[in-house]
């Protein structure tokens, strides 16, 4: 599977199969456009089939950078998580996080974590992404 770099802050090697099986799932019916449901995140998209001698040998796929339903995994987040995606997302260090909320540095790597284990992300590029979207 090849991904552009705005698509590989969105999916992880593990949606690969189920990427591809959504994309049979459309390729299969009429309509091209449909809803997208990783762990992470639900999309929307479209994709078209890519053909060799009539033989589905693969999809090109467009995804929709704005979560098709953003709530249930943003409501899995404390207070306190979600206040410290938003200081990291902004592209604040742990240790002016930490000042700004009067909290150890060791508790938001705490919080960090537990946000990047919640969203299964690995960077906190991954996470300013999905902050981006989040905030639409």
């Amino acid at each position: 599977m090849f991904v552009n770099s705005a698509a590989a802050g969105l999916l992880s090697s593990a949606d690969r199969t189920l990427l591809w099986e959504w994309a049979g799932r459309l390729l299969s019916t009429a309509s091209r456009h449909g809803r997208l449901t990783l762990p992470s995140v639900t999309l929307t998209g479209r994709c078209e089939g890519v053909y060799d001698d009539h033989v589905l040998t693969g999809a090109v796929i467009w995804l929709d950078t704005r979560p098709a339903d953003p709530g249930p995994a943003w409501s899995r987040l404390t207070d306190s998580e979600r206040t410290v995606a938003e200081h990291v997302a902004r592209g604040l260090t742990n240790r002016e996080t930490a000042a700004l909320l009067f909290i150890s540095p060791h508790t938001v790597d705490y919080h960090l974590r537990q946000v990047f284990r919640k969203f299964q992300v690995r960077s906190r590029v991954e996470l300013a992404r999905l902050m981006a979207i989040q905030a639409g």
